[in-house]
């Protein structure tokens, strides 16, 4: 049995070079049904979804603009339908082909907009290649549309201060089986000791369409995450970073919500303050561990596959 362990902060998170700029441009909120999804999972889940917005131009009436970017500097571009990314005028590169493979092609794209004191720049993949794609960017989207909705609320309690939203995403698993991405988001306040990291994580089944649950990796949530719980907190205790807030690590669904699948093992997402000081913290527990807890649908669909 081994417990493999990983912690990153968000400053090292790896970014995408082809990048999309779209400015001025506002997100709508979560998909159908309104609300956060329990696998599009955000720090500050909001109390209604963020409505359709775009940046104010010099004269103070909304605006909203679009631009590609090439490696060769040329410019056919392709802007996303409203039916995919509804109140986002994003512009992206054409696809390169692919093979047959179930792997989604994917670009980075940059959504941008300004709000009174609010200003934010989230990079988010977008995903194209099958019918599947757009439910995934759909979900991505929603997941950065909390990000913003929970900005508005800071932006709102302090008036006079300037508040900006900085958001970069990694890309955990495209394999063909899963679409995984984690963003990682930090709202600062000018004038503030220092910004508040958040993450929201998202894992969708390609080939259904579906999102996975915990309900569907492990046989017995609780279960497990009374078997995952002290594991984590022996990983962090190892590098140094012990648990000094306990309830953070109580195995309930909230608290472990932020999950991403790797060749590795799974990894936990816990928010800045969740286990106790500022910084948002990451634990991989390895699949050896996790062989007795998961399901024989995560061993097909998330566990690195039998040679």
């Amino acid at each position: 049995m081994s417990v493999l362990s990983s912690r990153r902060r968000v400053s090292a998170l790896a970014w995408l070079v082809a990048v999309v700029t779209v400015a001025g441009c506002g997100l709508t909120g979560p998909t159908a049904g309104g609300g956060a999804d329990p696998t599009t999972s955000a720090a500050a889940p909001p109390s209604s979804g963020p409505n359709s917005t775009s940046s104010a131009s010099s004269s103070g009436t909304p605006s909203e603009s679009s631009s590609a970017a090439s490696s060769s500097a040329t410019s056919p571009s392709a802007s996303a339908s409203s039916s995919e990314t509804p109140g986002i005028g994003a512009t992206v590169l054409p696809a390169p082909p692919k093979a047959n493979t179930g792997v989604l092609a994917v670009k980075a794209a940059v959504l941008t907009g300004r709000e009174r004191n609010l200003r934010w720049t989230i990079r988010v993949p977008q995903f194209s290649g099958t019918p599947r794609a757009q439910t995934v960017n759909q979900r991505i989207r929603a997941s950065a549309g909390d990000a913003i909705t929970a900005a508005r609320r800071t932006a709102r309690e302090s008036p006079n201060d300037r508040v900006t939203l900085d958001g970069r995403y990694t890309l955990s698993t495209n394999d063909g089986r899963t679409a995984q991405a984690a963003l990682t988001f930090d709202t600062y306040t000018a004038g503030a000791a220092h910004g508040n990291g958040f993450v929201g994580t998202t894992a969708i089944d390609v080939t259904t369409g579906k999102p996975i649950l915990l309900t569907d990796v492990f046989r017995s949530e609780s279960a497990a995450l009374r078997v995952i719980a002290p594991k984590i907190k022996a990983i962090a205790e190892s590098e140094g970073e012990p648990v000094s807030d306990p309830s953070g690590l109580r195995p309930v669904h909230a608290n472990f919500a932020n999950w991403q699948s790797t060749g590795a093992g799974i990894t936990f997402y816990f928010q800045d303050y969740q286990l106790g000081g500022h910084g948002l913290r990451m634990y991989t527990v390895g699949w050896n561990d996790l062989s007795g807890l998961i399901t024989d649908y995560a061993r097909r669909t998330l566990a690195p596959p039998r040679r």
